[in-house]
């Protein structure tokens, strides 16, 4: 009876400690991912070199915790190439991993407070946006015209692949886009445009 017991309560202690996760990585066969904030806003500023299909951006998250308390924050960023961390304003230290960024907070982050996340970076990305003709000859027949386009399709878990971020589907935001390309070039997205210079 004794050995039960002591069974039982190694098995409750290793539940209690197995549930205290400070990292959490994305694991595919699970049916809904589990994430330790809540985004409330995305801002997303982007330059685009189309011919070598590059995205070089900034994103700014702004979140809240979902936990008592957070030393390191995982966002999905297979590929791309960190430039700076930064977290209200101070830079914030970080490793790379195939499947993304981790992020690791000097002081934990806690319930009952705003945080801003931004992260300057690089990204020569084969999903989520494409980068369609232009490395195409120049035509000069107007029936033979290729079209030079730049689009996305996240939809999904593929806007990963060019944005840092927490990328599944169980946490709705706003976003806001922030486009500096040729002037000769339209840009097009759902949402209100609020200015254009």
């Amino acid at each position: 009876m004794r050995a039960i017991i002591l069974l039982l309560f190694i098995g409750f202690a290793n539940a209690i400690q197995a549930q205290e996760h400070n990292c959490y990585m994305h694991d595919s066969r699970a049916s809904e991912r589990d994430h330790q904030i809540d985004v409330s806003h995305m801002k997303l500023e982007v330059e685009f070199e189309p011919k070598t299909a590059k995205v070089q951006g900034k994103v700014t998250h702004t979140f809240t915790s979902l936990r008592e308390s957070i030393d390191t924050l995982f966002f999905d960023a297979p590929g791309i190439e960190i430039e700076s961390v930064n977290l209200d304003g101070k830079k914030v230290k970080y490793s790379i991993l195939p499947e993304g960024l981790v992020m690791h907070f000097p002081n934990a982050l806690t319930w009952n407070k705003e945080y801003k996340i931004d992260i300057e970076y690089t990204a020569y990305p084969r999903k989520g946006i494409y980068f369609i003709g232009w490395n195409a000859p120049e035509h000069n027949d107007p029936k033979n015209l290729t079209r030079r386009q730049i689009w996305t399709q996240g939809q999904g878990i593929d806007n990963r692949h060019w944005i840092p971020m927490y990328d599944d589907m169980n946490d709705k935001f706003v976003t806001e886009t922030v486009i500096t390309f040729n002037k000769e070039y339209k840009v097009l997205s759902n949402g209100a445009l609020l200015k254009k210079t």
